[in-house]
């Protein structure tokens, strides 16, 4: 039987739960890890490989493919497995991926198909990694504490999405990127200690009761294409994100080699731009009660056209380089969040 909260204890917060405290630790250091896994693959290759723009590509393409592959039918195959070993096995396959990278680049054996296959695999664990974390809760916590379990979570993730950049900003400063590779390595290990400290354990649903998946994928896909305002999201969400994954597949080189910045500048670029994706979570309800939650989805999206037109202006002479891409990552980091 799932395990519960004891009903003396519906009105406590989460907090007091030890079990969810353990995923939530857990949760924390496997987003932080992933995000720091986005920032610091792109920059050995170009620093340390010298990648070029069609490798960028395929890597920036290995780091995503797994959501678009496999991201619908994950959903369902996590529903018939044990959500705290896949919680686990995705955290120790990403570290055991990453020590590959880190003792390749301290040998001098690394290459670019090395990184390109470790991004793929990464990127598939990451998925299984995102929706066991959020459909463990209902059964880890019971249904009174859904909302306040997948909040929390939500929040967690969304901070590490803008302070991930900060902290690998920050370290870039002092560390190279095979170093900062190796703390993906430990934050993905202590990860899978917390989650495996879980006590409670999960029955998975019997065969008898599952669905065909075709079935389940297809119930998803409705709700979603059923749903006016849910379709116009998603095809903005989808521009936008494709139009990201191709400035995001040559932003590094554009750069460390075009714009000339060190490593350690392009560290402070990414830090500001956090503090705005960070300023953006803090805001963002704040800014939905007095615009209105209809008007700040658009205005967000339309205000990120002219911060990431700064990008491509910083290669100007007469224009400050770095000022524009902190301003420019800043800003776009900001809109996003509240978006």
């Amino acid at each position: 039987m799932p395990h519960a909260v004891p009903v003396n204890d519906a009105r406590r917060s989460l907090v007091h739960h030890p079990d969810f405290r353990r995923l939530w630790t857990g949760d924390a250091l496997g987003q932080l890890g992933a995000q720091l896994t986005y920032l610091a693959l792109p920059v050995f290759a170009v620093k340390h490989l010298d990648a070029t723009e069609w490798q960028m590509g395929a890597l920036t393409a290995a780091e995503t493919a797994a959501f678009l592959v496999i991201g619908l039918p994950a959903g369902a195959w996590v529903d018939r497995m044990r959500k705290r070993n896949v919680l686990i096995f995705s955290d120790l396959v990403r570290a055991a991926v990453l020590s590959v990278v880190v003792v390749a680049a301290f040998t001098d054996h690394a290459t670019m198909p090395l990184l390109i296959v470790a991004g793929l695999i990464i990127s598939a664990a990451s998925v299984f990694f995102d929706v066991a974390h959020q459909s463990y809760v209902p059964g880890l916590v019971g249904l009174e504490h859904i909302v306040e379990g997948n909040s929390k979570l939500q929040a967690t993730q969304s901070v590490a999405q803008v302070a991930a950049p900060a902290i690998g900003g920050a370290l870039l400063r002092v560390v190279t990127a095979p170093a900062l590779i190796a703390v993906n390595v430990v934050t993905y290990l202590v990860s899978a200690v917390a989650v495996a400290r879980i006590k409670h354990r999960e029955e998975p649903p019997s065969p008898e009761s599952r669905r065909p998946l075709r079935t389940e994928i297809a119930e998803g896909m409705r709700f979603v294409v059923h749903q006016p305002l849910l379709r116009r999201i998603v095809a903005c969400t989808g521009l936008s994100n494709f139009g990201s994954a191709i400035t995001n597949a040559v932003f590094v080189i554009y750069a460390l080699r075009t714009l000339g910045l060190s490593t350690a500048a392009f560290g402070t670029a990414m830090s500001a731009s956090a503090i705005g994706g960070l300023l953006g979570a803090v805001t963002a309800d704040r800014f939905a009660r007095w615009i209105g939650e209809a008007r700040v989805i658009p205005i967000s999206a339309l205000a990120c056209v002219p911060a990431v037109a700064l990008t491509p202006l910083a290669s100007h002479a007469a224009l400050p380089t770095q000022a524009l891409i902190i301003v420019g990552g800043f800003t776009l980091s900001f809109c996003v969040v509240v978006y």
